[in-house]
């Protein structure tokens, strides 16, 4: 049974004494956390699993099967839906690449760090403590196009992950063209699985291209079934609207194609 995980908003009340108090001791708190992390996952591999085995506990020891080492909010929707921008302006700093054009084929998983730094794919699943070691039964593929973004001074501190996934190619005709050649691994699948350990999945839709047909409606009849209780539908970028007739009529359109 998943336990259920809360994700802290950031208060950005702090007097400037409270705030200087919490620069000055900020790497240090968050080292403890790291270590506390990993002195966790150490007690439940060396004492806790042991015991399981030998009394038939109920825990599973299958490192593909736990999750993630701090809860995470999923990002998914066509490409050009405004996924990046969001990340960016939530996180107050340029992490993301931004532009019309599909800027990214992978997955990024975004978190807060003492300092500025990248990892990639086989080292980020191939430690166990961070909890996306079961990305690796959808091939290197995957892995290849999986990394880790550890950024210092962000608002979401030591809460909660962000993870950016694909622009997803609204075409019918170019679904199956596009999973299995262009990204080279099962991308409703992989959509699914980390659907099933986030905490909040937005799907973001821009106003002027708000269809659900190809791989989008796959996503949704597919690889999000059973996840309304955390699936939220962003209608992005509406302050490119200039009337209220024009967002009725993109609302219109995307209730319709997500009623089919």
């Amino acid at each position: 049974m998943m336990l259920t995980r809360r994700v802290f908003r950031v208060r950005h009340s702090a007097s400037a004494a409270v705030a200087s108090r919490w620069n000055s001791s900020y790497e240090k708190q968050n080292e403890a956390a790291l270590a506390l992390m990993r002195e966790t996952s150490r007690l439940e591999r060396e004492v806790l699993l042991p015991l399981n085995d030998k009394l038939y506990g109920p825990l599973n020891r299958a490192v593909e099967d736990r999750l993630p080492s701090l809860p995470f909010v999923f990002l998914l929707g066509n490409h050009s839906s405004g996924k990046s921008s969001f990340i960016n302006h939530v996180l107050q700093r340029e992490v993301q690449t931004t532009g019309v054009a599909p800027t990214d084929d992978g997955f990024t998983i975004i978190s807060n760090g003492s300092s500025d730094h990248d990892q990639d794919g086989p080292a980020l699943i191939g430690d166990p403590d961070l909890g996306f070691s079961g990305l690796r039964q959808f091939g290197p593929n995957l892995i290849q196009k999986t990394n880790l973004k550890i950024r210092a001074n962000i608002p979401i501190s030591n809460h909660f992950m962000m993870v950016d996934s694909p622009g997803m190619i609204d075409s019918p005709a170019s679904f199956h063209a596009t999973t299995d050649q262009d990204r080279g691994y099962d991308f409703p699948k992989v959509v699914q699985w980390y659907a099933e350990r986030a905490d909040v999945i937005l799907l973001f839709f821009d106003p002027d291209k708000p269809g659900t047909t190809g791989e989008t409606l796959s996503i949704l009849t597919n690889s999000l079934v059973g996840m309304d209780h955390k699936l939220h539908i962003v209608l992005n970028k509406v302050d490119q609207f200039r009337k209220i007739h024009d967002f009725a009529r993109a609302y219109g359109s995307l209730c319709w194609n997500l009623s089919k």
